[in-house]
């Protein structure tokens, strides 16, 4: 199936090439294959090269005319495009957002992340290769995972500059296939659809995160809701008048009252999602250290060093948004606290490296991301999106209104 369709669209090209499936997985919304595309480069030479691909199909078939299109995966294959080119995420190769192909259901094949494992692959492997005392090296090897990943988010955080806060669409006239992706042709671009057009322009990049909450909790009013969903929607409309009434002096740096630019927001970000890679340094004898193999002299014998570690890629896009800062700033709490059974040596190790790392890079992170308001403000945030019944692991429904009446007993009553 997968060779007829790689044929089909001249995705590998010519009776040379090896289609070689190696796992199928059925999972979440999607189906994927994992497979090779195996291409001669040359036809006079043996030379192959292996090209390490995911096929991703959804997972509930579609009955559609033949002008209908899967705009979800279209969406997908533009944020892959222009993402790649910015973060450590897996490339799109080729992408249907039509049933009108061999295997009649919309597609995308992106760039595998070969030869790696997850964050909790890593995590296992690391603590399997503990002593009976944690050592000094053990430390630098949880550290490392801290690093990698703080230096996942500074990446992201910088890498966007968005005009509004909101979700995204595609460029028009964006071709609905292509296997040849070309930006100019293809026009495969990636533009942010305000959550809504009001007039307090509260949907604007650099807006006041509590004016934005207001907004969107407002125009919300009018709609259904249960008799145990009510309550709830009006304690978060009365706790976010209360704080947009509290004016802050150092509004710089306030996590509601600051003026804050839109950020791409991950909704999935955790193990399952994060890959890390394993590559090998070698002892150069000119400069006594490790080093990558292509920087040591060919003269020498290659002595094998110490392993470097690297975040190399990571997945689930599907949903992203873009979103006032602060609500982008929850800290990755599952690197030192989760259910990974970490020893405590290694929690406290990965917990300060992300830490330093962050508030070197970004400063002000950790107060956004451990402070009481900056909590409060960010959970406000997500069930004013998504609604009161959202599972929002940092913060409970409940979580929220104790946090709520611990802060505001302090800061002047409620």
């Amino acid at each position: 199936m997968i060779t007829r369709l790689c044929h089909e669209i001249k995705f590998s090209r010519g009776s040379n090439d090896t289609i070689e499936i190696l796992e199928v997985k059925r999972g979440g919304k999607y189906n994927v294959i994992l497979f090779n595309c195996a291409m001669k480069v040359s036809l006079r030479e043996n030379e192959i090269r292996h090209r390490p691909c995911v096929l991703r199909t959804p997972k509930m078939a579609v009955a559609a005319p033949s002008q209908w299109h899967d705009i979800h995966m279209q969406r997908m294959a533009a944020f892959h495009h222009n993402a790649s080119k910015h973060l450590t995420i897996p490339d799109v190769l080729a992408y249907d957002c039509t049933n009108n192909n061999y295997i009649g259901s919309s597609f995308m094949i992106l760039q595998r992340m070969n030869h790696e494992r997850s964050l909790h692959e890593q995590y296992r492997l690391l603590n399997s290769n503990l002593h009976t005392r944690f050592r000094v090296s053990n430390a630098y090897d949880y550290a490392v995972l801290g690093l990698s990943s703080a230096g996942f988010i500074v990446q992201q955080e910088n890498s966007y500059r968005f005009s509004h806060y909101g979700t995204f669409q595609v460029a028009e006239g964006m071709a609905l296939k292509s296997a040849q992706l070309d930006t100019i042709t293809d026009r495969i671009g990636l533009l942010v659809k305000p959550f809504m057009y009001s007039l307090t322009n509260s949907t604007r990049a650099n807006s006041k995160p509590i004016d934005f909450i207001c907004e969107i909790l407002f125009a919300q009013e009018n709609q259904m809701r249960t008799p145990a969903q009510e309550p709830k929607f009006r304690k978060l409309i009365h706790i976010a008048l209360c704080i947009k009434m509290w004016e802050d002096d150092n509004e710089e740096n306030h996590p509601a009252h600051s003026l804050q630019p839109a950020v791409l927001w991950h909704p999935k970000f955790n193990p399952s999602s994060i890959f890390m890679a394993s590559e090998i340094l070698y002892l150069n004898p000119e400069s006594g250290i490790d080093e990558y193999e292509w920087n040591i002299p060919s003269q020498y014998t290659r002595v094998e060093g110490k392993t470097f570690v690297r975040l190399s890629g990571v997945l689930s896009y599907d949903g992203c948004l873009a979103l006032p800062r602060i609500m982008t700033r929850c800290p990755p709490s599952f690197l030192w606290d989760g259910d990974l059974r970490i020893p405590v040596e290694g929690r406290i190790a990965v917990k300060e490296a992300f830490d330093h790392y962050m508030e070197e890079r970004l400063p002000g992170y950790c107060r956004d991301a451990y402070g009481v308001l900056g909590r409060i403000v960010r959970a406000l945030g997500f069930y004013a999106l998504f609604g009161v019944e959202l599972g929002w692991g940092e913060l409970s429904f409940e979580g929220l209104l104790r946090e709520w009446e611990g802060y505001s007993l302090t800061n002047g009553g409620v």
